[in-house]
């Protein structure tokens, strides 16, 4: 099932409306609905912090819904896993910026504060995994550490 699916069937199973929904995710109706009528949208258009409040909100857990198998313990520092990935792979901060099509002002957050993988949506993390051989959900917390 994509998320969009899974999103509005539980929704509806708890009773929930979506403007309530989507108040207590932080989002307008419109970008709600959108996540609920559109399958990629969960995944494209709202940050990794906006997803995971939405699966709290509905009481989901993020890595099961996307279809991303269940890990026993989450990494200590993301900034730190990312960078080692990054430099494992000899590449500079310029360099992965320009294959994931961000610039190095970018890189350089995702490698010096664990909070900004929250602002990124969940498809710039997958090709952030991508570009450096790290495992499809690698870089996708239930919670920010």
């Amino acid at each position: 099932m994509n998320p969009a699916n899974a999103i509005r069937d539980r929704r509806m199973k708890l009773g929930l409306q979506a403007a309530a929904a989507a108040e207590r995710s932080g989002l307008s109706i419109y970008e709600y609905g959108d996540i609920e009528q559109h399958a990629d949208e969960f995944e494209t258009a709202i940050s990794t912090g906006t997803a995971r409040r939405v699966c709290h909100v509905l009481g989901l857990e993020l890595r099961s819904l996307l279809g991303l198998p269940h890990v026993t313990s989450e990494h200590n520092n993301i900034s730190d896993v990312i960078r080692r990935a990054r430099e494992r792979k000899k590449l500079s901060q310029l360099q992965l910026a320009d294959q994931i099509g961000f610039n190095e002002e970018t890189v350089r957050s995702l490698e010096s504060t664990a909070a900004f993988v929250d602002t990124l949506p969940l498809k710039v993390l997958y090709d952030l995994e991508d570009a450096l051989g790290l495992e499809r959900g690698s870089l996708v917390q239930e919670r920010t550490s």
